[in-house]
C-alpha cells in the first residue's frame, strides 16, 4: 500500500508540489511537453498498477508514461502522442 500518493494536473501542481521553478523542472528530468498530469508517490509502482493508470488515463488517443525521481519521490507522467 502506498503511504502518500498525489495526482498532479499540469505544470503549476508540479511546481506547488516540487517547490522547482517550470526551467527548473525541466533542468530536473521533467519533460513538460504533451503531458497530461501524473501521479506523484513515495514508491516505485508495480507494472500491474502503471498498466491500470495508463488504460484508466487513456481515450481517445495514445499515451506513454515518463517516470521522474526528485527528492524521495518518484513522478508518473502521462503523456500524449
Amino acid at each position: 500500500m502506498y503511504k502518500e500518493a498525489v495526482i498532479f494536473h499540469d505544470a503549476d501542481d508540479l511546481i506547488a508540489l516540487t517547490g522547482l521553478s517550470e526551467d527548473d523542472l525541466w533542468n530536473n528530468g521533467f519533460n513538460l511537453d504533451d503531458f497530461d498530469g501524473g501521479i506523484r508517490v513515495n514508491e516505485v509502482l508495480d507494472d500491474s498498477t502503471i498498466e491500470w493508470l495508463l488504460e484508466n488515463a487513456m481515450e481517445d488517443y495514445c499515451i506513454g508514461y515518463a517516470l521522474v525521481e526528485y527528492c524521495g519521490y518518484y513522478y508518473y507522467m502521462i503523456h500524449h502522442a
